[in-house]
C-alpha cells in the first residue's frame, strides 16, 4: 500500500487536506495586522517630494526586472504523516487509519533576491538609502496631512501610517 501513492492517498478526502475559508481569511488578516505593526521601510534622500521618490523607485524596479527577469521554480514542501485520530466510547477507545498528506505546492523566484539587489544599487546611484523608520507611539499626535517632501531624520522621527498607503513622518518629543 505505502508504494503507491494513489492508494494512499486514496483514503484521505481532499477536504481534510485544504484550509478552511475562514482560516484562509484569518491567517491573511494576521499578516496584514504585522505589517502594519512593521517598521516603515523605504529609499530616503532628504528633501525629495514623494512622488519623486515613487517615480525613481518604479523606474529602478523596472530595470532591475530588465536586467534580472524572474526565475519562477516550482516547489514542494514535504509530505506530513497525520496519526490516526482517537476515537472513544462506552466500550473503550480506538484509533482511526493514520494518513500521510501530501506536503503543498508553491513557487520561488530564484532571481528575486539579486533584482532586490539591483533595485538598491539604481537607488544607490540616484541617492537614495534605504532606511527604517520606527513607528510612533500610540499617542503621538500628527499635524494634519500626509508627508509629501522627506524631511530630516531625527533620533526621535517616526511614522504614522495611514490605510491608503500614505504615511507621514513626524518627530516626536
Amino acid at each position: 500500500m505505502a508504494e503507491s501513492p494513489r492508494s494512499v492517498n486514496s483514503i484521505v478526502f481532499p477536504s481534510q487536506l485544504r484550509q478552511s475559508c475562514a482560516m484562509k481569511w484569518l491567517s491573511l488578516g494576521l499578516f496584514a495586522l504585522l505589517g502594519a505593526c512593521a517598521p516603515l521601510s523605504i529609499y530616503y534622500k532628504p528633501g525629495v517630494e514623494i512622488t519623486r521618490l515613487e517615480t525613481d523607485t518604479t523606474q529602478c524596479q523596472v530595470q532591475a526586472v530588465q536586467e534580472v527577469p524572474p526565475n519562477n521554480q516550482i516547489r514542494q514542501s514535504p509530505p506530513v504523516f497525520v496519526p490516526g485520530r482517537r476515537y472513544c466510547n462506552s466500550g473503550g477507545c480506538f484509533y482511526g487509519d493514520p494518513f500521510w498528506a501530501e506536503g503543498q505546492v508553491y513557487t520561488v523566484d530564484t532571481n528575486a533576491p539579486l533584482r532586490g539587489k539591483v533595485t538598491d544599487q539604481c537607488m544607490a546611484a540616484k541617492g537614495y538609502a534605504p532606511v527604517r523608520v520606527p513607528l510612533c507611539p500610540l499617542g503621538a499626535v500628527p499635524p494634519p496631512g500626509q508627508t509629501t517632501r522627506l524631511p530630516q531624520l531625527g533620533p526621535n522621527s517616526c511614522a504614522i501610517r495611514y490605510s491608503g498607503g500614505g504615511f507621514q513622518i513626524v518627530e516626536v518629543q
